[in-house]
């Protein structure tokens, strides 16, 4: 397995788009949605409900806790009960 590359990886994601469009549905847990995002304008000041929206269509996302439940899956001797780390200095007393 080869260096990481963000351009290849995008490619990737591209391909699986255009082959999901066309078939007409996603998977591996892909979901498609209009986002609306607020917008902010330097020197004018509003509320976040008077704030004007940019819709942007056809995101691509996934879920935030299946994104996380994949990547501890994908690392199953991860360690992540809590410990303390002792330092003993010789003299048989931990600090």
């Amino acid at each position: 397995m080869g260096a990481f590359s963000m351009k290849r990886e995008l490619s990737k994601l591209d391909k699986y788009i255009k082959v999901a469009q066309s078939s007409g549905r996603l998977r591996g847990g892909w979901k498609k949605s209009t986002v609306k995002v607020r917008l902010i304008c330097e020197r004018l000041k509003w509320s976040e409900d008077d704030a004007p929206r940019l819709e942007v269509p056809n995101f691509y996302h996934k879920d935030l806790v299946d994104v996380i439940t994949k990547a501890y899956e994908m690392l199953p001797d991860l360690h992540l009960t809590p410990y303390d780390l002792l330092w003993d200095p010789g003299d048989g007393r931990p600090r």
